[in-house]
């Protein structure tokens, strides 16, 4: 039959109901995209963007300076160019991977929120540091990580 549809003798429609298409095939396909999609979206944009992202977000908050030197702006674009990456990546691989992507989806925003807050509080915060418990580290904090 399939000989046939490629000399033109048969529709494809006549192909697709003679038995050749195999759904159980096509279903062991489909597991497979999940997978890898889900493989994707935990190792490239989590591992590889996200974690990136909030190490960045750490890295302004220790070196932090009154106002915003050139460095530090050109450091909260590229944040914000890899929080609107991972999103991007979130939303199109989460539709193609059903609950497990969407899992992932959520742990991926939830670290860039985290990230963009730390950014945030670091012009809030007296020393600049911000911890996801315990909110603005205090003083006598700062003088245990510096070795006072």
């Amino acid at each position: 039959m399939r000989e046939d549809y490629e000399h033109g003798k048969v529709t494809e429609e006549a192909l697709m109901t003679s038995g050749i298409h195999d759904t159980a095939e096509e279903d062991k396909i489909q597991a497979a995209e999940r997978r890898h999609f889900n493989l994707i979206l935990f190792q490239k944009v989590f591992l590889g963007n996200v974690l990136a992202l909030w190490l960045q977000s750490s890295f302004l908050a220790l070196t932090f300076q009154d106002g915003y030197s050139p460095a530090q702006i050109k450091l909260i674009i590229s944040m914000i160019f890899s929080g609107l990456q991972a999103a991007v990546r979130c939303c199109r691989v989460s539709s193609q991977t059903g609950l497990a992507g969407l899992w992932v989806s959520i742990l991926v925003m939830f670290f860039v929120a985290w990230s963009f807050l730390k950014v945030y509080e670091a012009y809030h915060c007296k020393y600049h540091l911000w911890n996801l418990t315990t909110g603005c580290v205090a003083e006598p904090e700062m003088d245990i990580m510096l070795g006072k």
